[in-house]
């Protein structure tokens, strides 16, 4: 299919949009990303590779709701890959990141239609998407997600997560752990 409006959540380093950029030559896309480091290499990335007027990078985490949080690092993994969990109390050694919903970030694009969303947000993905009205999520004609397991105490499951999905007319593909 042709895409001319992607969403790249949890865009980490960039390489998802570049390749966007050079498959759908035609598409403006949206990356968000929440660490801050993280997200200065994707802004020089997409600077270096001349992409910068056709993608617009955000410095945010998607969550439930707009406000802040602190993000846990864990400092077992790469520096490359240190994004753990968002959580809503205070981290001990998390870095402070701004947070707004999936719809907050839609009211930035102007296009009634997104044609793609790829969503990789280590486990946030669960309040995000359960905190999106039906109407939100329809604006999406595809997404691939990433679905993380969660502490079972959030009451967040795969499960229910795909269940949320199919209620907004989605077709949830099976959960392979």
């Amino acid at each position: 299919p042709k895409y001319r409006t992607i969403v790249d959540a949890g865009a980490n380093i960039g390489l998802f949009a570049l390749l966007a950029c050079r498959t759908a030559p035609e598409a403006r896309l949206w990356c968000v990303e929440a660490f801050p480091p993280t997200y200065e290499r994707l802004v020089r990335h997409l600077r270096e590779n001349g992409v910068e007027d056709r993608v617009r990078a955000l410095n945010v985490a998607l969550a439930a709701e707009d406000g802040s949080r602190e993000m846990i690092v864990d400092s077992a993994k790469s520096p490359d890959r240190q994004l753990a969990l968002l959580d809503s109390q205070r981290a001990a050694g998390g870095v402070h990141v701004a947070a707004r919903t999936l719809a907050s970030v839609l009211s930035d694009i102007p296009v009634d239609e997104i044609d793609y969303l790829k969503m990789d947000i280590e486990g946030a993905e669960h309040e995000t998407l359960h905190a999106a009205s039906r109407e939100t999520l329809r604006r999406f004609r595809r997404m691939d997600i990433e679905v993380h397991e969660v502490n079972a105490a959030l009451s967040a499951s795969p499960e229910r997560l795909f269940a949320h999905l199919r209620s907004a007319g989605f077709e949830a593909g099976p959960w392979v752990p």
